[in-house]
């Protein structure tokens, strides 16, 4: 194994134990408008910084390279630096609220809830057996 690939390796492992993936980065867009980033490992939304483009960028087009607005990053950081900054910060921003939705909304009971309503399926299978009633809710957003 060459120096790269273990460096590499040990990077991925690094971000694995803080749940980012290579599936979650790939989700994350740029071009949206800059929300604020978390650019160590550890940090909460407390700890959530701006960010903004490097130079003079023309509206319509996503900077290549941008300014994290904390004092320790060495700035410009690349797209793929921010993306890995900005999971953290959604990620943060799931744990802190997550809880907060639980609260306010809570498990629908699996007794009270008619999936084929909510979702427009008409198909008689049984839609609580394998993943539970939020999981249900949450398929029936994201279905296309």
């Amino acid at each position: 194994m060459s120096l790269l690939a273990a460096l590499t390796k040990l990077v991925d492992d690094q971000l694995a134990q803080e749940g980012i993936t290579p599936q979650l980065l790939a989700m994350i867009d740029l071009s949206v408008a800059y929300s604020p980033v978390i650019p160590f490992a550890g940090g909460t939304l407390e700890n959530a910084v701006d960010v903004r483009a490097w130079g003079f960028v023309p509206d319509d087009d996503t900077p290549s390279r941008f300014e994290v607005l904390h004092s320790a990053v060495h700035n410009p950081v690349t797209p793929d630096s921010l993306k890995i900054m900005r999971a953290r910060y959604l990620l943060a921003r799931e744990a802190h609220y997550a809880p907060m939705y639980a609260t306010l909304f809570g498990e629908t009971d699996a007794d009270d809830s008619d999936p084929s309503a909510i979702c427009g399926d008409s198909s008689s299978q049984d839609h609580h057996a394998d993943r539970g009633p939020n999981d249900l809710h949450r398929s029936c957003i994201f279905r296309t």
